[in-house]
């Protein structure tokens, strides 16, 4: 397991027409990804200086595994959130991370273009099999969470009007899924693609904010999380010797219409 690092992390700015994000070196993190002047991603307004079992906000990764492993939050969602990331090439509109391990190499690269394109590649450079799991953790904001509409699932559109943590299977890894967040408060539409997932996890903490880290005040109002996933029956993919996985996900925004919605 490579050492966290809590300080000194680099942050890089990535700019295409209208669009900019900004990604932090310690854990990867999206921390800002607009376009036209809209902010897409939500972020706490100010972040514990103590550290803590779970960073919320923006756009950060879950890897080697997605969720708890064992009792207790201190092990949630792997530790590649909360390690030191290499740049390994970078320009205008790109830039490549790496996290070395002793048995694997997460490489993330990360594009803007037409839409903001992220990619997760795990390879196993062991000489036996390891089990992954990986997920993105993206923070969507939204301008009211009542009155938010997911779509793109099969039993329809769902309104996140109370808290979820969700799990949507697929069954096995599908070439590519898409959804849409629909924001009435914001008149605002997201379209979230992703490829080789094998789920998507739904997520609101609701005012309980049952979960690890710190959700300040009613700042869960202003978010939903739609996390593409890659895991097996068993919560793992398992890789043989020198193969890869890849998940990707786009974010990109739609023209947007309510009129098929009821909002209260």
């Amino acid at each position: 397991m490579p050492t966290a690092v809590y300080r000194h992390a680099e942050r890089i700015v990535l700019e295409q027409g209208d669009a900019r994000c900004v990604v932090e070196t310690r854990g990867a993190r999206l921390l800002s990804y607009s376009v036209g002047g809209h902010e897409l991603l939500w972020m706490p307004a100010a972040e514990s200086a103590e550290k803590c079992d779970w960073r919320h906000g923006g756009i950060p990764i879950a890897w080697p595994w997605f969720g708890r492993l064992g009792e207790g939050d201190s092990h949630i969602h792997g530790y590649a959130w909360k390690s030191d990331f290499r740049v390994a090439s970078r320009i205008a509109n790109s830039v490549v991370l790496t996290l070395e391990t002793e048995s694997a190499t997460l490489e993330y690269a990360i594009r803007l273009d037409d839409a903001l394109a992220l990619e997760l590649r795990t390879r196993n450079n062991a000489k036996t099999e390891i089990p992954v799991g990986v997920a993105f953790h993206p923070y969507f904001r939204v301008g009211e969470r009542n009155r938010t509409i997911l779509e793109g699932f099969d039993n329809g559109p769902v309104p996140v009007t109370n808290a979820v943590d969700r799990c949507v299977r697929f069954g096995a890894a599908l070439p590519r899924h898409a959804c849409v967040i629909r924001d009435k408060a914001r008149n605002l539409a997201l379209r979230i693609v992703s490829e080789g997932a094998t789920g998507l996890n739904l997520w609101n903490p609701g005012p309980e904010k049952r979960c690890p880290g710190v959700i300040p005040g009613d700042e869960w109002r202003h978010f939903v999380a739609v996390e593409p996933l890659a895991m097996g029956l068993n919560r793992f993919i398992v890789l043989s010797p020198g193969e890869s996985h890849v998940l990707k996900m786009s974010v990109s925004t739609v023209s947007c219409a309510f009129d098929l919605f009821d909002f209260n």
